[in-house]
Protein backbone atom coordinates (compact mmCIF):
# COMPACT_ATOMS: atom_id res chain seq x y z
CA UNK A 1 0.00 0.00 0.00
CA UNK A 2 1.36 3.43 -0.98
CA UNK A 3 1.45 5.97 1.85
CA UNK A 4 0.12 9.54 1.63
CA UNK A 5 3.57 11.16 1.13
CA UNK A 6 4.19 8.88 -1.84
CA UNK A 7 0.80 9.82 -3.33
CA UNK A 8 1.70 13.50 -3.06
CA UNK A 9 5.10 12.83 -4.65
CA UNK A 10 3.62 10.96 -7.60
CA UNK A 11 0.96 13.62 -8.04
CA UNK A 12 3.59 16.35 -8.26
CA UNK A 13 5.70 14.21 -10.56
CA UNK A 14 2.68 13.75 -12.79
CA UNK A 15 2.12 17.50 -12.95
CA UNK A 16 5.74 18.11 -13.94
CA UNK A 17 5.72 15.41 -16.58
CA UNK A 18 2.46 16.82 -18.03
CA UNK A 19 4.13 20.20 -18.60
CA UNK A 20 5.78 20.54 -22.00
CA UNK A 21 8.81 22.79 -22.18
CA UNK A 22 8.35 25.58 -24.77
CA UNK A 23 12.12 25.64 -25.24
CA UNK A 24 14.92 23.28 -24.32
CA UNK A 25 16.23 25.46 -21.49
CA UNK A 26 14.77 28.23 -19.42
CA UNK A 27 12.17 29.14 -16.78
CA UNK A 28 8.52 29.02 -17.80
CA UNK A 29 5.24 29.84 -16.07
CA UNK A 30 2.57 27.32 -15.16
CA UNK A 31 -0.48 28.05 -17.35
CA UNK A 32 -2.89 28.23 -14.39
CA UNK A 33 -1.00 29.01 -11.19
CA UNK A 34 0.78 32.37 -10.95
CA UNK A 35 3.29 31.39 -8.29
CA UNK A 36 4.26 28.09 -9.93
CA UNK A 37 6.83 27.70 -12.69
CA UNK A 38 9.12 25.15 -14.30
CA UNK A 39 12.82 25.04 -14.92
CA UNK A 40 13.54 23.26 -18.17
CA UNK A 41 16.94 21.66 -18.75
CA UNK A 42 17.30 19.74 -22.03
CA UNK A 43 13.48 19.69 -22.37
CA UNK A 44 13.05 18.14 -18.90
CA UNK A 45 10.78 20.27 -16.66
CA UNK A 46 11.20 20.59 -12.89
CA UNK A 47 8.26 22.07 -11.01
CA UNK A 48 9.04 24.96 -8.65
CA UNK A 49 7.12 27.32 -6.39
CA UNK A 50 7.84 30.93 -5.55
CA UNK A 51 8.12 31.80 -1.86
CA UNK A 52 4.63 32.29 -0.43
CA UNK A 53 3.36 35.75 -1.38
CA UNK A 54 5.55 36.20 -4.46
CA UNK A 55 4.56 35.55 -8.07
CA UNK A 56 6.53 34.31 -11.05
CA UNK A 57 7.61 36.96 -13.54
CA UNK A 58 7.48 35.69 -17.14
CA UNK A 59 9.18 38.52 -19.03
CA UNK A 60 12.53 36.81 -19.47
CA UNK A 61 12.77 32.99 -19.66
CA UNK A 62 16.49 33.19 -18.92
CA UNK A 63 15.88 34.58 -15.46
CA UNK A 64 14.39 32.81 -12.48
CA UNK A 65 12.52 35.67 -10.87
CA UNK A 66 9.71 35.79 -8.32
CA UNK A 67 8.44 39.28 -7.55
CA UNK A 68 5.82 41.12 -5.52
CA UNK A 69 2.25 40.90 -6.87
CA UNK A 70 1.98 44.55 -7.97
CA UNK A 71 4.98 44.02 -10.26
CA UNK A 72 3.62 40.90 -11.98
CA UNK A 73 0.83 40.58 -14.54
CA UNK A 74 -0.68 37.14 -13.96
CA UNK A 75 -3.22 37.36 -16.78
CA UNK A 76 -5.24 34.13 -16.73
CA UNK A 77 -2.94 32.50 -14.17
CA UNK A 78 -5.38 33.05 -11.32
CA UNK A 79 -4.55 30.13 -9.00
CA UNK A 80 -2.12 30.43 -6.06
CA UNK A 81 -0.57 28.10 -3.53
CA UNK A 82 -2.31 27.95 -0.12
CA UNK A 83 -1.40 30.94 2.05
CA UNK A 84 0.91 30.48 5.04
CA UNK A 85 -0.11 33.35 7.28
CA UNK A 86 1.43 34.72 10.45
CA UNK A 87 0.46 37.58 12.72
CA UNK A 88 0.06 40.72 10.53
CA UNK A 89 1.22 38.79 7.45
CA UNK A 90 -1.59 37.26 5.33
CA UNK A 91 1.20 35.60 3.36
CA UNK A 92 4.82 35.04 4.34
CA UNK A 93 6.16 37.64 1.90
CA UNK A 94 4.80 40.91 0.59
CA UNK A 95 3.49 44.34 1.50
CA UNK A 96 0.22 44.46 3.45
CA UNK A 97 -1.98 47.21 4.87
CA UNK A 98 -2.14 47.92 8.57
CA UNK A 99 -4.85 45.93 10.37
CA UNK A 100 -6.49 49.19 11.52
CA UNK A 101 -8.21 50.54 8.37
CA UNK A 102 -7.80 54.10 9.64
CA UNK A 103 -4.03 53.78 9.98
CA UNK A 104 -3.31 54.65 6.39
CA UNK A 105 0.30 55.82 6.56
CA UNK A 106 1.76 52.53 7.79
CA UNK A 107 2.06 49.09 6.22
CA UNK A 108 3.85 45.80 6.84
CA UNK A 109 6.79 44.53 4.83
CA UNK A 110 6.63 40.80 5.47
CA UNK A 111 9.78 38.77 4.89
CA UNK A 112 9.50 35.03 5.49
CA UNK A 113 6.59 35.59 7.87
CA UNK A 114 8.21 38.37 9.90
CA UNK A 115 6.35 41.69 9.80
CA UNK A 116 8.33 44.93 9.64
CA UNK A 117 6.33 48.12 10.13
CA UNK A 118 7.05 50.77 7.50
CA UNK A 119 5.85 54.37 7.85
CA UNK A 120 5.15 56.37 4.70
CA UNK A 121 6.76 59.79 4.24
CA UNK A 122 4.80 62.65 5.72
CA UNK A 123 1.48 63.25 3.93
CA UNK A 124 1.46 59.98 1.97
CA UNK A 125 -0.60 56.84 2.51
CA UNK A 126 -0.04 53.22 1.53
CA UNK A 127 -1.73 52.03 -1.66
CA UNK A 128 -2.25 48.25 -1.90
CA UNK A 129 -2.71 48.34 -5.66
CA UNK A 130 0.60 50.09 -6.36
CA UNK A 131 2.46 48.59 -3.39
CA UNK A 132 3.91 51.96 -2.50
CA UNK A 133 3.19 55.18 -0.62
CA UNK A 134 1.34 57.82 -2.60
CA UNK A 135 -0.84 60.89 -2.21
CA UNK A 136 -4.31 60.22 -0.77
CA UNK A 137 -6.04 61.61 -3.85
CA UNK A 138 -4.08 59.22 -6.07
CA UNK A 139 -4.63 56.16 -3.90
CA UNK A 140 -8.42 56.65 -3.59
CA UNK A 141 -8.35 54.29 -0.64
CA UNK A 142 -11.65 54.18 1.21
CA UNK A 143 -11.50 55.53 4.74
CA UNK A 144 -8.17 57.21 4.08
CA UNK A 145 -9.48 60.49 2.76
CA UNK A 146 -8.04 63.43 4.67
CA UNK A 147 -11.23 64.09 6.61
CA UNK A 148 -11.64 60.43 7.60
CA UNK A 149 -8.10 59.67 8.69
CA UNK A 150 -7.13 59.25 12.31
CA UNK A 151 -5.74 62.56 13.43
CA UNK A 152 -2.32 62.58 14.99
CA UNK A 153 -2.19 64.66 18.16
CA UNK A 154 0.74 66.32 19.86
CA UNK A 155 1.16 65.90 23.65
CA UNK A 156 -0.49 69.29 24.21
CA UNK A 157 -3.59 68.16 22.28
CA UNK A 158 -3.00 70.04 19.00
CA UNK A 159 -4.05 68.35 15.76
CA UNK A 160 -4.12 69.74 12.24
CA UNK A 161 -7.39 71.43 11.22
CA UNK A 162 -9.20 70.13 8.14
CA UNK A 163 -9.62 73.49 6.42
CA UNK A 164 -6.98 74.79 4.02
CA UNK A 165 -4.89 77.80 4.98
CA UNK A 166 -4.47 80.29 2.17
CA UNK A 167 -1.14 82.01 1.67
CA UNK A 168 -0.59 85.60 0.62
CA UNK A 169 -1.02 84.55 -3.02
CA UNK A 170 -4.47 83.11 -2.33
CA UNK A 171 -3.36 79.49 -2.78
CA UNK A 172 -3.49 76.78 -0.08
CA UNK A 173 -0.22 76.42 1.82
CA UNK A 174 1.32 72.91 1.45
CA UNK A 175 2.72 73.07 5.02
CA UNK A 176 0.42 75.50 6.88
CA UNK A 177 1.48 76.99 10.21
CA UNK A 178 -0.63 78.02 13.22
CA UNK A 179 0.12 80.18 16.26
CA UNK A 180 0.72 78.64 19.66
CA UNK A 181 -2.08 79.65 22.07
CA UNK A 182 0.28 80.72 24.87
CA UNK A 183 3.80 81.32 23.59
CA UNK A 184 4.47 83.74 20.75
CA UNK A 185 7.87 82.20 20.14
CA UNK A 186 6.33 78.84 19.27
CA UNK A 187 4.00 77.75 16.49
CA UNK A 188 2.60 74.60 14.92
CA UNK A 189 3.33 73.39 11.42
CA UNK A 190 1.25 70.75 9.64
CA UNK A 191 3.42 68.85 7.17
CA UNK A 192 1.40 68.28 4.02
CA UNK A 193 -1.57 69.59 6.01
CA UNK A 194 -1.92 66.53 8.24
CA UNK A 195 1.17 65.78 10.34
CA UNK A 196 1.52 68.20 13.28
CA UNK A 197 4.87 69.35 14.62
CA UNK A 198 5.81 71.98 17.15
CA UNK A 199 8.11 74.66 15.82
CA UNK A 200 10.02 77.42 17.50
CA UNK A 201 11.20 80.79 16.23
CA UNK A 202 14.88 81.74 16.53
CA UNK A 203 15.84 83.53 19.75
CA UNK A 204 14.72 87.15 19.77
CA UNK A 205 11.91 86.66 17.24
CA UNK A 206 8.21 85.77 17.53
CA UNK A 207 5.68 84.12 15.24
CA UNK A 208 3.54 86.43 13.13
CA UNK A 209 0.36 84.67 12.04
CA UNK A 210 -0.40 87.44 9.56
CA UNK A 211 2.39 86.37 7.22
CA UNK A 212 3.33 82.95 8.70
CA UNK A 213 6.88 84.07 9.53
CA UNK A 214 9.12 84.61 12.53
CA UNK A 215 9.89 88.32 12.90
CA UNK A 216 11.19 90.91 15.34
CA UNK A 217 8.74 91.37 18.25
CA UNK A 218 8.18 95.02 17.38
CA UNK A 219 6.57 93.89 14.10
CA UNK A 220 4.09 91.56 15.80
CA UNK A 221 1.14 93.00 17.78
CA UNK A 222 0.19 91.69 21.20
CA UNK A 223 3.45 90.25 22.50
CA UNK A 224 5.07 90.67 25.90
CA UNK A 225 8.48 89.54 27.13
CA UNK A 226 9.34 88.33 30.61
CA UNK A 227 12.82 87.55 31.81
CA UNK A 228 12.18 84.40 33.80
CA UNK A 229 9.05 82.59 34.95
CA UNK A 230 5.63 84.05 34.27
CA UNK A 231 4.40 85.89 37.32
CA UNK A 232 0.84 86.32 38.51
CA UNK A 233 0.74 89.85 37.11
CA UNK A 234 1.50 88.57 33.61
CA UNK A 235 -1.07 85.80 34.00
CA UNK A 236 -3.70 88.44 34.80
CA UNK A 237 -2.76 90.42 31.69
CA UNK A 238 -3.12 87.33 29.52
CA UNK A 239 -6.41 86.34 31.16
CA UNK A 240 -7.94 89.75 30.47
CA UNK A 241 -6.67 89.81 26.90
CA UNK A 242 -4.36 92.76 27.46
CA UNK A 243 -1.60 90.81 25.76
CA UNK A 244 -2.11 87.92 23.33
CA UNK A 245 0.69 85.71 24.58
CA UNK A 246 3.96 85.74 26.45
CA UNK A 247 7.49 85.27 25.17
CA UNK A 248 10.23 84.14 27.50
CA UNK A 249 13.52 85.91 26.86
CA UNK A 250 16.19 83.29 26.17
CA UNK A 251 19.60 83.82 27.69
CA UNK A 252 21.35 81.89 24.94
CA UNK A 253 24.51 80.85 26.80
CA UNK A 254 22.99 80.26 30.24
CA UNK A 255 23.56 76.61 31.16
CA UNK A 256 25.78 75.99 28.14
CA UNK A 257 28.67 73.54 28.64
CA UNK A 258 32.00 75.29 29.23
CA UNK A 259 34.69 75.08 26.61
CA UNK A 260 36.94 72.15 27.53
CA UNK A 261 40.12 73.51 25.96
CA UNK A 262 41.67 76.87 25.23
CA UNK A 263 42.65 75.73 21.76
CA UNK A 264 40.83 73.64 19.19
CA UNK A 265 37.22 73.21 18.05
CA UNK A 266 34.32 71.35 19.70
CA UNK A 267 30.55 71.37 19.13
CA UNK A 268 27.65 70.37 21.38
CA UNK A 269 23.94 69.96 20.64
CA UNK A 270 21.55 72.49 22.13
CA UNK A 271 19.36 70.66 24.67
CA UNK A 272 16.10 72.18 23.37
CA UNK A 273 16.57 73.22 19.74
CA UNK A 274 17.52 70.91 16.89
CA UNK A 275 18.68 73.69 14.58
CA UNK A 276 21.06 75.21 17.14
CA UNK A 277 24.30 74.13 18.74
CA UNK A 278 27.13 75.40 20.90
CA UNK A 279 30.53 75.88 19.34
CA UNK A 280 33.79 76.20 21.27
CA UNK A 281 36.58 77.58 19.11
CA UNK A 282 39.89 78.37 20.77
CA UNK A 283 38.17 78.78 24.12
CA UNK A 284 35.35 81.05 22.83
CA UNK A 285 31.79 79.78 23.33
CA UNK A 286 29.08 80.81 20.82
CA UNK A 287 25.52 79.77 20.07
CA UNK A 288 25.21 78.83 16.38
CA UNK A 289 22.06 78.44 14.26
CA UNK A 290 21.92 76.09 11.27
CA UNK A 291 20.84 77.53 7.95
CA UNK A 292 17.28 76.99 6.72
CA UNK A 293 16.88 73.31 5.76
CA UNK A 294 19.69 72.09 8.03
CA UNK A 295 19.76 70.62 11.55
CA UNK A 296 22.51 69.74 14.01
CA UNK A 297 23.32 66.13 14.88
CA UNK A 298 27.06 66.25 15.52
CA UNK A 299 27.74 64.42 12.26
CA UNK A 300 26.84 66.92 9.59
CA UNK A 301 29.31 68.61 7.30
CA UNK A 302 26.95 70.17 4.77
CA UNK A 303 27.49 73.65 6.16
CA UNK A 304 28.84 74.88 9.50
CA UNK A 305 28.65 71.47 11.20
CA UNK A 306 24.96 71.04 10.20
CA UNK A 307 23.27 68.28 8.22
CA UNK A 308 20.23 68.07 5.94
CA UNK A 309 17.00 68.09 7.98
CA UNK A 310 15.81 64.75 6.59
CA UNK A 311 19.02 63.09 7.82
CA UNK A 312 18.73 64.27 11.44
CA UNK A 313 16.64 62.71 14.20
CA UNK A 314 15.66 65.57 16.48
CA UNK A 315 13.77 63.43 19.01
CA UNK A 316 12.24 65.94 21.46
CA UNK A 317 14.38 68.90 20.39
CA UNK A 318 12.36 71.64 18.72
CA UNK A 319 13.20 73.23 15.41
CA UNK A 320 11.98 75.92 13.07
CA UNK A 321 11.10 73.93 9.97
CA UNK A 322 9.38 76.75 8.12
CA UNK A 323 10.69 76.69 4.53
CA UNK A 324 12.33 79.81 3.17
CA UNK A 325 11.77 79.10 -0.50
CA UNK A 326 13.34 80.51 -3.63
CA UNK A 327 12.80 79.41 -7.26
CA UNK A 328 13.96 75.79 -7.46
CA UNK A 329 14.63 75.46 -3.72
CA UNK A 330 12.05 74.55 -1.07
CA UNK A 331 14.61 75.21 1.68
CA UNK A 332 17.75 77.32 1.42
CA UNK A 333 19.81 74.12 1.73
CA UNK A 334 18.60 70.78 0.35
CA UNK A 335 18.61 68.14 -2.39
CA UNK A 336 15.71 67.96 -4.81
CA UNK A 337 14.73 66.18 -8.06
CA UNK A 338 14.91 68.30 -11.19
CA UNK A 339 11.29 67.55 -12.10
CA UNK A 340 9.01 64.54 -12.02
CA UNK A 341 10.37 61.56 -13.95
CA UNK A 342 13.75 59.89 -14.35
CA UNK A 343 16.83 62.11 -14.27
CA UNK A 344 20.56 61.48 -14.15
CA UNK A 345 21.07 64.75 -12.29
CA UNK A 346 19.48 66.50 -9.31
CA UNK A 347 19.25 69.97 -7.79
CA UNK A 348 21.52 70.87 -4.89
CA UNK A 349 20.50 74.08 -3.12
CA UNK A 350 22.91 76.24 -1.11
CA UNK A 351 21.85 79.63 0.22
CA UNK A 352 18.70 79.32 -1.89
CA UNK A 353 20.60 78.98 -5.18
CA UNK A 354 19.88 75.78 -7.16
CA UNK A 355 22.82 73.98 -8.74
CA UNK A 356 22.28 71.10 -11.15
CA UNK A 357 24.48 68.23 -9.99
CA UNK A 358 25.07 65.11 -12.14
CA UNK A 359 24.89 61.58 -10.78
CA UNK A 360 27.71 59.15 -11.42
CA UNK A 361 27.37 57.64 -14.94
CA UNK A 362 24.71 54.91 -15.02
CA UNK A 363 22.80 56.16 -11.96
CA UNK A 364 19.56 58.13 -11.58
CA UNK A 365 18.35 60.35 -8.76
CA UNK A 366 16.17 58.69 -6.11
CA UNK A 367 14.06 61.25 -4.23
CA UNK A 368 13.20 58.71 -1.51
CA UNK A 369 16.83 58.21 -0.47
CA UNK A 370 18.05 61.68 -1.51
CA UNK A 371 20.84 60.06 -3.49
CA UNK A 372 21.68 58.57 -6.87
CA UNK A 373 20.65 54.95 -7.30
CA UNK A 374 20.64 52.05 -9.76
CA UNK A 375 17.87 52.73 -12.31
CA UNK A 376 16.64 49.12 -12.08
CA UNK A 377 15.64 49.92 -8.49
CA UNK A 378 13.52 52.83 -9.79
CA UNK A 379 11.44 50.97 -12.36
CA UNK A 380 8.28 52.90 -11.49
CA UNK A 381 9.71 55.92 -13.32
CA UNK A 382 13.06 54.91 -14.86
CA UNK A 383 14.06 52.83 -17.90
CA UNK A 384 17.48 51.32 -17.08
CA UNK A 385 18.28 50.69 -20.75
CA UNK A 386 17.86 54.40 -21.54
CA UNK A 387 19.89 55.52 -18.52
CA UNK A 388 22.76 53.06 -19.05
CA UNK A 389 22.61 52.92 -22.84
CA UNK A 390 22.76 49.13 -22.99
CA UNK A 391 20.23 46.34 -23.41
CA UNK A 392 20.88 43.00 -21.75
CA UNK A 393 20.54 40.09 -24.20
CA UNK A 394 17.56 37.78 -23.80
CA UNK A 395 19.84 34.75 -23.74
CA UNK A 396 23.38 34.15 -22.57
CA UNK A 397 24.95 31.07 -24.08
CA UNK A 398 26.60 28.65 -21.63
CA UNK A 399 30.36 28.49 -21.98
CA UNK A 400 30.72 32.17 -22.90
CA UNK A 401 32.76 34.61 -20.82
CA UNK A 402 29.61 36.52 -19.90
CA UNK A 403 27.96 33.30 -18.67
CA UNK A 404 30.85 32.76 -16.28
CA UNK A 405 29.31 35.40 -14.00
CA UNK A 406 25.78 33.98 -14.13
CA UNK A 407 23.23 34.92 -12.79
CA UNK A 408 24.78 38.37 -13.25
CA UNK A 409 26.47 38.15 -16.67
CA UNK A 410 29.02 40.81 -17.57
CA UNK A 411 29.71 42.57 -20.84
CA UNK A 412 32.45 44.86 -22.12
CA UNK A 413 31.50 48.23 -23.60
CA UNK A 414 35.02 49.15 -24.70
CA UNK A 415 35.51 51.49 -21.73
CA UNK A 416 38.70 51.03 -19.71
CA UNK A 417 37.02 52.22 -16.53
CA UNK A 418 33.59 50.59 -16.70
CA UNK A 419 31.73 47.43 -17.67
CA UNK A 420 28.14 46.21 -17.69
CA UNK A 421 26.61 43.64 -15.37
CA UNK A 422 23.01 42.51 -15.87
CA UNK A 423 20.85 42.12 -12.76
CA UNK A 424 17.46 40.45 -13.30
CA UNK A 425 17.67 41.35 -16.97
CA UNK A 426 18.50 45.03 -16.41
CA UNK A 427 21.89 46.68 -17.06
CA UNK A 428 24.07 48.29 -14.42
CA UNK A 429 27.13 50.33 -15.27
CA UNK A 430 29.93 49.26 -12.92
CA UNK A 431 32.99 51.45 -12.40
CA UNK A 432 36.27 49.81 -11.47
CA UNK A 433 37.66 52.64 -9.36
CA UNK A 434 40.65 52.25 -7.00
CA UNK A 435 43.02 52.73 -9.90
CA UNK A 436 41.82 49.56 -11.65
CA UNK A 437 40.82 49.10 -15.30
CA UNK A 438 38.66 46.62 -17.21
CA UNK A 439 40.36 43.57 -18.64
CA UNK A 440 38.19 42.50 -21.59
CA UNK A 441 39.82 39.07 -21.55
CA UNK A 442 38.49 38.29 -18.06
CA UNK A 443 35.73 40.94 -17.58
CA UNK A 444 37.30 41.83 -14.25
CA UNK A 445 38.95 44.97 -12.89
CA UNK A 446 42.75 44.69 -12.68
CA UNK A 447 45.89 46.79 -12.41
CA UNK A 448 46.62 48.91 -15.52
CA UNK A 449 49.99 47.20 -15.93
CA UNK A 450 48.16 43.94 -16.77
CA UNK A 451 45.99 45.62 -19.43
CA UNK A 452 48.38 47.37 -21.87
CA UNK A 453 45.70 49.19 -23.86
CA UNK A 454 44.43 50.83 -20.66
CA UNK A 455 47.83 51.53 -19.11
CA UNK A 456 47.47 55.31 -19.49
CA UNK A 457 43.72 55.49 -18.77
CA UNK A 458 43.91 57.37 -15.47
CA UNK A 459 46.57 59.75 -16.75
CA UNK A 460 44.23 60.67 -19.62
CA UNK A 461 41.26 61.06 -17.27
CA UNK A 462 43.18 63.51 -15.05
CA UNK A 463 43.96 65.68 -18.08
Amino acid sequence: MIGAPAIVFFALLGLSSAFKCPESNGFFADPKQCDKYYECVDNQPEEKLCPDGLLFEIKNPNHERCDLPFSVDCGERTELQPAVSTVQCPRKNGYFSHEDPQVCDKFYNCVDGTANVVTCPSGLIYDDYQGTCTWPQDAQRKGCERENRKKEKLPDGFSCPDADVLGNNGRPLPHPTYPHPEDCQKFYICRNGIQPQLGSCPPGTVYNEANFKCEDPESVPGWMAVANSRGSFVAILVAFGLVQCVVGIEYSLVGAPPCPDTYGLATHAHPEYCDKFYKCENGTLTLETCENGLMFDGKGAIHNHCNYNWAVHCDKRLADITPISTPGCLYQFGLYPKTAGCHTAYVKCAYGVPYETPCEPGLAYDDKTHSCNWPDLLLDHCNPEEVVGFRCPDKVEPGTLAYKFWPYPRFSIGDCGRLITCVNGYPRLISCGDGKVVNDATLTCEDPEIVPKCGTYYAAVKK
